[in-house]
């Protein structure tokens, strides 16, 4: 797969459109276009991505700090959904927990659920899940309130086993808040790859999946439609602001 990496980042758009991102937390054009450089010295032949984390390193080259990033997950949430009466929270591929974490004391929500395929917590301050041997949550039918899922379905072989899982454990009329990424056309499809690979293996070395289930907004919406979910409200970005055309829906049980 290293070797798409490399002719996907051939493509004028996506080379443009990875370089915008990086250079956002970068702050550096040169250093940008070095790391780009070896990066693609490193997929062309193969070889070990070491050079380029020690890059990073002499050249303090930095991304969002994770209470930057946190905070700003929770304040989306809490602006996109009221959470005024909610009782019981799930998070399906809550990562590290953070954002779970914070939502929760911001709220005071106790009965919080976080489950993932990885376990990276190092604070855990919820009900931590894993998978069973199916590949089900392990929680009662329509048990939660509100479940989130925030940039996770596209990481998983099949995304609508998921969305009916989160049906199953949602209360009738419990609510669901996605955020994912509208990727409406092949060259958006290939920088997100493109973005995944760089995040999770170069800079974070985290053993997420990568997957080629990125949808455009109104696939992802007919995915939820055609599984016992309707749309209440939903929020957008635009290439122009965010390259990863985020969109935030909430899904009603029904």
């Amino acid at each position: 797969m290293y070797q798409l990496f490399n002719v996907y980042l051939q493509n004028t758009i996506v080379y443009n459109l990875v370089f915008k991102v990086l250079n956002y937390n970068f702050n550096n054009e040169d250093k940008t276009k070095q790391f780009l450089s070896i990066l693609t010295e490193c997929l062309s032949k193969n070889t070990s991505f070491d050079i380029l984390r020690e890059f990073l390193k002499y050249n303090n080259l930095t991304f969002t700090s994770e209470k930057e990033r946190v905070d700003s997950k929770v304040e989306d949430l809490i602006s996109f959904f009221n959470f005024n009466n909610t009782n019981s929270v799930l998070d399906l591929g809550c990562g590290n927990g953070n954002v779970l974490t914070s939502l929760s004391k911001k709220l005071n929500i106790n009965d919080c659920y976080g489950i993932d395929t990885v376990n990276y917590i190092e604070d855990i301050n919820f009900n931590y899940l894993q998978y069973n041997n199916n590949n089900q949550i392990p929680l009662n039918n329509e048990s939660i309130d509100v479940a989130t899922s925030l940039m996770v379905l596209h990481h998983t072989e099949d995304p609508t086993h998921y969305i009916q899982e989160l049906h199953r454990v949602l209360k009738k009329g419990g609510k669901l808040i996605i955020r994912e990424t509208d990727a409406y056309n092949l060259n958006l499809l290939h920088f997100n790859l493109v973005m995944e690979f760089i995040f999770y293996e170069i800079l974070f070395n985290i053993p997420v999946q990568i997957t080629r289930n990125y949808f455009s907004r109104n696939e992802w919406k007919s995915l939820f439609l055609n599984n016992g979910f309707k749309l209440i409200k939903e929020k957008s970005q635009n290439i122009k602001e965010n390259p990863f055309t985020p969109f935030y829906y909430l899904m009603e049980k029904v």
